[in-house]
């Protein structure tokens, strides 16, 4: 449960209705039945569709970001555990973004910003 998806959610939607981005969202995390919680809820209405991508492997899910010309990608999983790094190192997008829970930097030559 990412606190940040509340403030990410909004300009998420932004981005899209302003047709400048290519606004797609993947999930690499399996969500059980219907019963997300509030901030998994707004990036869904947010994005328009959410992909769930839990079942491939980081090859695939970056081929498939590279494939619908995702703008950016953004992890927000960063160091954590279930974290899915393999897929920014392999440059999914053109631009890419982690959240990162602590003060610092992840050294990860392959993400251009933190936030």
């Amino acid at each position: 449960d990412n606190k940040l998806l509340w403030y990410v959610a909004p300009s998420i939607r932004q981005w899209r209705k302003s047709g400048r981005f290519n606004t797609q969202c993947y999930s690499t995390r399996f969500v059980a039945g219907a019963n997300h919680d509030k901030a998994r809820k707004e990036l869904e209405e947010a994005c328009g569709k959410l992909h769930n991508v839990h079942t491939l492997n980081d090859l695939a899910v970056a081929n498939l970001i590279n494939e619908q010309q995702s703008t950016v990608y953004l992890d927000f999983d960063g160091w954590n555990d279930g974290e899915r790094a393999g897929v920014a190192v392999l440059h999914a997008a053109p631009l890419q973004v982690t959240a990162v829970n602590f003060a610092g930097t992840t050294g990860a030559p392959w993400l251009h910003y933190s936030i």
